[in-house]
């Protein structure tokens, strides 16, 4: 997924209320749909995230994660063959493919997700690289939700493509392929910050309040810094996922500098790798 993406406030680490059929998401809150100037987004190295569509979060980003990841291999984002852009796949796989158990909640879930995916409206503007994507994905459902509820299978189809526009986000915008374990990992600020310390490779001090920002929290700061060290601290358990899981950090009252596991274990793999220098 492009980095611009996750290390921005467009997946909300706050709980989201979608009772509103048409929001425009603005800093992590929802405001009716219509307003005349959009605020940007909170986001990394200046870049300008505007979503005109429903707000979204964390298991929005999950749905479409797993979207994105049926692209990989010999699929590309922009095929020559117009045949083959709608990729089509049933309840059950995708939702397993998930990690998730498939039932009647999952799916009416799953479907209420892809339909605010379909209406997120992005404007992108960073280093040079400006687009406005009216939509990022077009999805159709072929399943039995209007018969007699006894009747909806798991085997009723979903079919999506995401659309060519999202593919020049690779590349300039750059990228990461986010592991499994930190898309799963926990809920809200957890997984806000599995995900966005998946798009680094080293520590690094934060201030707080821009990391505030950045997850979407309304929390006053003081609760905001009691949440996020009530998170890493959940994060560091040895059950926790390994690609998600945290080594240590620093809190102060203005700043937190993280240290994720798996860079730790990465170096130490490098290390063991080296050859040994001539004497």
């Amino acid at each position: 997924m492009p980095n611009l993406l996750l290390r921005s406030s467009l997946w909300s680490a706050r709980t989201i209320s979608h009772g509103a059929a048409n929001a425009i998401a603005i800093n992590g809150a929802e405001q009716p749909h219509g307003t005349p100037e959009a605020n940007p987004i909170a986001s990394h190295d200046n870049a300008v995230l505007i979503n005109r569509g429903p707000a979204l979060g964390a298991y929005d980003r999950r749905v479409f994660a797993n979207c994105l990841d049926y692209y990989r291999d010999d699929r590309a984002l922009t095929p020559i063959d117009d045949e083959a852009r709608y990729i089509e796949v049933s309840y059950f796989k995708f939702i397993t493919s998930q990690g998730s158990a498939y039932s009647a909640d999952g799916r009416k879930a799953l479907r209420a997700s892809l339909e605010r995916l379909s209406a997120m409206s992005l404007h992108v503007r960073h280093q040079g690289l400006e687009l406005q994507l009216p939509r990022i994905l077009d999805v159709s459902f072929a399943d039995a939700e209007s018969r007699h509820e006894e009747k909806v299978r798991s085997a009723d189809l979903i079919y999506f493509r995401v659309l060519d526009d999202f593919a020049k986000m690779y590349g300039r915008a750059m990228w990461t392929a986010v592991p499994h374990e930190a898309l799963n990992a926990g809920a809200g600020l957890k997984s806000w910050l599995a995900c966005y310390y998946a798009t680094h490779s080293k520590s690094f001090a934060l201030e707080l309040a821009s990391l505030q920002k950045l997850t979407g929290s309304d929390a006053p700061l003081w609760r905001f810094r009691d949440q996020l060290k009530t998170a890493l601290n959940d994060m560091m358990a040895d059950s926790f996922p390994l690609e998600a899981r945290v080594a240590s950090y620093e809190l102060t009252q203005r700043a937190v500098t993280v240290h994720m596991a798996r860079w730790t274990a990465k170096a130490a793999k490098k290390a063991n790798q080296a050859p040994d220098k001539p004497a």
